[in-house]
């Protein structure tokens, strides 16, 4: 069985798919996103209990999704934001985002923040 459902967002093929077999290894059922445009539709039918979203993305479309996302009807999944700023504890807080992690990141430490937000079975 199935630990919990994460969508992962991300436009760059390799993280999508290197993130899908980790935590599909790790007992999480994955749905993989190539588009921030995509995802909202993506989330409302995978319904996650995690968000795994590229942020400060060049095209900048992330903004859209948090603030649609949150218009949804709940309950709403907790969503970790990937990014590749530098540092991360300088960035401003970005609402909707409950953590955040640098990329390239360490897979241990993306696994544990991701156990983190796992709902208790």
């Amino acid at each position: 069985m199935s630990r919990c459902r994460v969508m992962v967002v991300d436009r760059e093929e390799s993280i999508r798919e290197f993130l899908g077999l980790a935590l599909s290894d790790d007992g999480y059922t994955v749905e993989p996103c190539e588009r921030v445009e995509s995802a909202l539709c993506c989330a409302q039918t995978f319904q996650p209990q995690i968000i795994l979203l590229d942020i400060l993305s060049p095209n900048g479309n992330e903004s859209i999704f948090l603030r649609e996302y949150h218009r949804l009807p709940g309950p709403h999944a907790p969503i970790i934001g990937m990014t590749t700023a530098f540092p991360v504890d300088s960035l401003p807080r970005i609402a909707g985002i409950a953590h955040v992690v640098q990329k390239p990141f360490d897979l241990e430490h993306l696994l544990s923040v991701v156990q983190t937000f796992t709902p208790a079975q």
